[in-house]
């Protein structure tokens, strides 16, 4: 079975944080766009369709939080996986290219019955 390519948005106000995940998305074939800034990201959500946002821990906690929540209404409740929850609670190996690649595996891509399990996932580190 062929790895499945996803159409992600990244939001990060760090580019030396996030041009080099976006190339590791990249290279593992999902198809990235790269917004640094939350009007962009809501603006670019809404006109076009994503697997999923990721929303980077550059991004300060309470805006993510707001983000998180407009990017979930204007995105139709596609995921929106914030990486500062799981930096947050000392989990460096979110940096790590291969532990990026596994969160988007767990949290988006899987079958239809496992919906809401993907949606939690979004939502809170380590749920299932």
């Amino acid at each position: 079975m062929a790895p499945v390519k996803l159409r992600i948005l990244t939001v990060g106000y760090d580019a030396g944080v996030a041009v080099p995940r976006n190339a590791v998305l990249q290279a593992a074939g999902h198809h990235v766009t790269a917004v640094s800034n939350r009007h962009a990201a809501v603006l670019v959500c809404g006109a076009n369709t994503f697997d999923c946002v990721l929303l980077c821990h550059s991004i300060p906690e309470s805006e993510a939080v707001k983000l998180q929540r407009d990017l979930e209404i204007v995105g139709r409740g596609m995921p929106v996986l914030r990486l500062d929850e799981w930096v947050k609670i000392g989990l460096e190996e979110v940096r790590r290219p291969e532990y990026l690649l596994d969160l988007l595996q767990t949290a988006v891509i899987g079958d239809q019955s496992r919906q809401h399990v993907r949606r939690r996932h979004a939502r809170a580190p380590f749920a299932v």
